[in-house]
């Protein structure tokens, strides 16, 4: 089935990954989703014997991810920079600000009109976002902020990413996806 609409775009930062476990903080909406393109880099070696490709493997490398949202609140965009937040709001970055790795996840309406595939990209981080405008003029064009991550695996239990479709058999946990990242 194919996919119509992307929505209910999350995020959660991922505060600790070692061979103890996996910490999240709290799951944040970041309304305005507009696109997501994951693309995942797999290596595949290739054994050949007898004179034929005899046997492959692959392993995930890292995932490439652009997300376009309609709006980043500048909480966010400090947030997922590692930058400190003023009390008048003002974002400083400094030349030790490290970007800390994050969890997203959200959903897709699929064909029907009625099914959703939920995700979660478990371990990412993101680059710093530029500043991007232009003057208004007679023609207005609306503005998106394009965000551009590399998801790996985690360390501790080596996951990667989770897909589920909702089902009328599943509904304990398409209605908690939100709740935590697990």
């Amino acid at each position: 089935m194919s996919l119509i609409g992307f929505e209910n775009l999350h995020y959660a930062e991922l505060t600790k990954d070692d061979s103890t476990g996996v910490t999240y903080g709290e799951v944040k909406a970041l309304p305005g989703a507009v696109s997501i393109n994951e693309d995942a880099q797999v290596e595949v070696a290739k054994l050949y014997a007898d004179n034929r490709l005899w046997e492959t493997a692959q392993v995930l490398q890292e995932g490439a991810v652009e997300l376009v949202v309609a709006d980043l609140p500048a909480s966010v965009y400090a947030a997922l920079g590692g930058h400190s937040v003023d009390t008048n709001g003002k974002i400083t970055y400094t030349a030790d600000d490290s970007a800390p790795y994050f969890s997203i996840m959200g959903e897709f309406l699929m064909g029907d009109g009625e099914t959703k595939r939920y995700f979660k990209l478990l371990k990412g981080q993101f680059s710093e976002p530029g500043l991007e405008g232009e003057t208004k003029n007679e023609n207005t064009e609306f503005r998106t902020f394009t965000l551009n991550a590399t998801f790996m695996p985690r360390k501790y239990d080596g996951k990667y990413k989770y897909i589920i479709d909702s089902s009328a058999t599943n509904t304990s946990v398409t209605s908690a996806w939100y709740d935590s990242v697990e």
